[in-house]
């Protein structure tokens, strides 16, 4: 805490030891100067206005003030309160100030804001206890569950490790998280009202001092959505390469029907190599069966019964 008399000039009568050690200078270097020596000119016209209110109106006043280390530069948040002193007759004659520096906990109350913030995010977030005990849920929980808050806290969730079906994965999960500090998992589910979707988790372990596990935080999305449209786009493949498999093969099966109908030329113009060609014929025309069959089905394979019949149609 800092402690400090000013006259009407702003000069100032008196400072304590924090005062000094925040300037860096000794009282007899103090005394008798007015901020502009001690202070950035920013940090110095804030001050001012403070004080002038304390000195010319006579108020009690009770600010937040940011003042800049002379040496370092570094600001801090300081809670202030300055009076005015009076005499006598009741005229004022100086200001006192007792400021607090109240950085850290500026900090911590941003900080708490910003977590507040986060935690009423657009995906669902739920803080349970070390026994897997729901203590608070935000709004986009109930939203994608369709439970109230009150119909969830004290209950155990749906995606806890106690509700998974086998005992390895209920001590793969746990292990998991003692090791990593989160575990995902992704499952089917029904809202409330009976709609089933798909939930992506991830928990995230909360750890004391000890590293011992005090808190889980959840993190819930709704992926029913992306899930459908993966499959949309996974049968869109499909039915593209099938079509582009079956093209591919009918082309090769034409082409290759051609070759065969040349060799056919070749050997009725050269009898003495008819029979090498009708091997070659026959060769080449098995093979245009294989890729007929597979051009006219949506399949990988071939089944013996569909070949046995299309050479027997071809003899």
């Amino acid at each position: 805490t800092y402690i400090y008399l000013k006259d009407l000039e702003g000069r100032y009568l008196y400072v304590n030891r924090h005062m000094c050690r925040l300037l860096g200078l000794p009282m007899a270097d103090i005394v008798g100067q007015t901020d502009e020596v001690l202070f950035d000119a920013k940090t110095v016209a804030s001050l001012r206005v403070n004080d002038q209110r304390v000195l010319v109106e006579g108020v009690t006043l009770r600010v937040d003030e940011i003042l800049c280390d002379p040496a370092g530069g570094k600001a801090s948040t300081h809670i202030s309160v300055k009076l005015p002193l009076r005499n006598e007759n009741g005229e004022i004659y100086a200001l006192c100030g007792i400021s607090t520096d109240i950085t850290e906990r500026k900090k911590t109350e941003g900080d708490l804001r910003i977590a507040a913030i986060a935690f009423e995010c657009q995906e669902g977030m739920v803080v349970l206890d070390h026994e897997w005990r729901i203590l608070r849920v935000n709004r986009a929980y109930t939203k994608i569950t369709g439970y109230t808050r009150e119909a969830v806290e004290g209950d155990i969730p749906f995606f806890s490790i106690q509700n998974l079906q086998c005992h390895q994965e209920r001590q793969a999960a746990w292990e998991h998280i003692q090791r990593h500090g989160f575990w995902h998992h992704e499952l089917w589910q029904h809202r409330k009202d009976g709609q089933r979707y798909l939930c992506r988790i991830t928990v995230t372990a909360v750890h004391d001092e000890n590293h011992n596990i005090t808190h889980l935080v959840g993190n819930l999305t709704d992926v029913t959505a992306l899930h459908w449209q993966e499959q949309e786009r996974q049968q869109r493949e499909i039915a593209h390469r099938t079509a582009l498999v079956q093209e591919v093969h009918h082309r090769i099966k034409n082409n290759l029907q051609g070759i065969t109908g040349l060799l056919h030329q070749f050997a009725v113009a050269y009898p003495e190599t008819r029979e090498p060609l009708d091997q070659a014929i026959s060769q080449v025309r098995s093979i245009a069966v294989l890729h007929g069959l597979q051009g006219c089905k949506s399949m990988d394979t071939v089944r013996l019964c569909e070949l046995t019949c299309a050479i027997a149609n071809d003899v």
